[in-house]
């Protein structure tokens, strides 16, 4: 039983945390699966975290859907960070996981942008996200 709500507490701050992360982007997520297919919030998200600009496809088609997930995977994959023990990878993730809305590779890559940028981000007491000061 310990071992279930230990698991419970890990997904509750997981989800906290990704709430966190899109009040930040100003963007309301009502489906995290269905609002990232496009690809348009995950590169919101990328932007507000590192501060870069990213380009972005405008088209509707899945073409431009699937061109603007990949460019936030392959921004991803640029900025790897190696820390002592843990390398943040993209495993097994692919722009089409994504744009078909796969609830468990979509939920690994959010967990990934966690671990990507949690060295740049803290969270106060009351549970705010804040930016470390550099």
């Amino acid at each position: 039983m310990s071992d279930f709500k230990d698991k419970a507490s890990k997904f509750k701050t997981s989800l906290d945390i990704i709430i966190q992360l899109w009040t930040l982007v100003r963007k309301h997520i009502n489906d995290l699966y269905e609002d990232l297919r496009d690809g348009h919030n995950l590169i919101s998200l990328l932007e507000v975290l590192s501060g870069d600009s990213l380009p972005r496809e405008k088209g509707r088609m899945r073409f431009h859907r699937l061109q603007n997930v990949q460019i936030a995977l392959d921004y991803l994959k640029r900025r790897q960070v190696n820390y002592i023990l843990l390398k943040v990878k993209l495993v097994n993730i692919r722009n089409d996981d994504i744009t078909d809305g796969n609830p468990k590779l979509t939920l690994g890559l959010i967990w990934t942008i966690i671990l990507h940028f949690q060295r740049s981000y803290l969270f106060n007491a009351s549970g705010q996200m804040m930016m470390r000061h550099k």
